[in-house]
């Protein structure tokens, strides 16, 4: 049984916590180590040969490992701290490459960044270590000369999920916190008036509306807690994702239609067949929409104020798109993990 260091954003976030159920469930035959993490947030992933190190564990007994997967979205943004990321990701590479051991990164966005340097650094690391999978086309084409950098569907693509009998005029909101958010604080209280709007706007018209949070620790609970204080006694519910990731999936594919502000929400959406209407924060979500369909009508969070709830029910929307195709796609993250640790189901539906 191989033993594989793996990196990730664990902090109970359902996008990222997807990422690792795939990831886990795909290779049950490995022993997979976290390093560096609060242990209670591996719990979802107890029963999958899913365990943690320290830092000084690592130090000591990196030889021990067959190699290192780093899995995620969003983990190559030039913040106040990215100085501080790239010598910690130094730490856990350099050691295992000495040894010739695997390094592998899949599922990322490049971005968004500002400078030259910041590119640069990371295309001499991609450079370094053995494969790198995005998950949109504007990041791959930035390293497109390196042959080690491949492209490929969100992996969230490739989940293995039931979609259920959808419950008629059952409206789903994904919800989140600009509060706190470098460069999007002043968003904030304008986002939350034109939720309070929008959810105002679907009772009065005999909808049922579920908040979905996805992140407690980023906030998204405390919004949908001011939500239902602000609607006591209508029909409206929250679907708080606090680690049981099955009971999640079950109420977020019931709904009849979706505002989508989480990423992964967009692309559950997508995944289930849910109509949605997107609400832009972040340029993965409008790179992710320009690859699948090109135009589409949204709204950005930065002009949130513009939102009509008339003009967003009215645009939900589900393309046709070459769904099967996508989920094939999205298996391509997995091409060289699928060789080396002896699977052979690339490509798989």
């Amino acid at each position: 049984m191989k033993k594989i260091l793996v990196l990730g954003y664990l902090n109970k976030n359902l996008g990222d916590d997807l990422f690792f159920k795939i990831l886990f469930e795909r290779y049950k035959n490995v022993e997979w180590y976290f390093v560096d993490v609060d242990e209670q947030h591996i719990s979802p992933f107890i029963n999958l040969n899913v365990k943690t190190i320290s830092n000084k564990d690592f130090l000591l007994s990196f030889y021990k490992y067959d190699g290192l997967v780093n899995i995620g979205g969003s983990i190559f943004i030039q913040n106040k701290r990215w100085v501080l990321q790239f010598i910690k990701r130094l730490y856990y590479t350099i050691p295992l490459k000495l040894l010739r051991k695997k390094v592998i990164i899949i599922g990322a966005n490049f971005g968004p960044f500002k400078g030259k340097l910041f590119k640069y650094i990371y295309s001499s690391y991609f450079k370094l270590i053995d494969f790198v999978s995005f998950r949109d086309k504007k990041s791959f084409l930035l390293f497109k000369g390196n042959k080690k950098v491949k492209k490929a569907s969100d992996i969230v693509f490739s989940l293995k999920i039931k979609r259920n009998n959808r419950t008629k005029n059952v409206i789903g909101i994904s919800l989140m916190d600009f509060s706190w958010r470098e460069g999007s604080k002043e968003n904030h209280d304008n986002y939350l008036k034109s939720m309070i709007n929008l959810t105002d706007w679907l009772l009065k018209r005999d909808y049922n509306v579920k908040l979905f949070s996805f992140c407690e620790n980023e906030g998204d609970h405390a919004i949908s807690r001011i939500l239902l204080d602000k609607f006591k006694d209508k029909n409206i519910s929250s679907i708080d994702y606090n680690g049981d990731i099955d009971r999640f999936l079950e109420e977020y594919s019931m709904v009849s239609g979706h505002v989508c502000l989480r990423f992964h929400s967009v692309i559950l959406s997508i995944l289930l067949k849910i109509p949605f209407y997107p609400i832009i924060y972040s340029g993965k979500t409008l790179n992710l929409l320009e690859d699948l369909y090109g135009d589409t009508d949204f709204v950005n969070v930065k002009e949130i104020q513009k939102l009509n709830p008339e003009n967003v029910m009215e645009n939900l929307f589900l393309k046709d798109i070459d769904l099967e195709g996508i989920i094939k796609d999205s298996n391509n993250h997995f091409k060289l993990l699928d060789n080396f640790l002896g699977e052979k189901r690339i490509g798989e539906k």
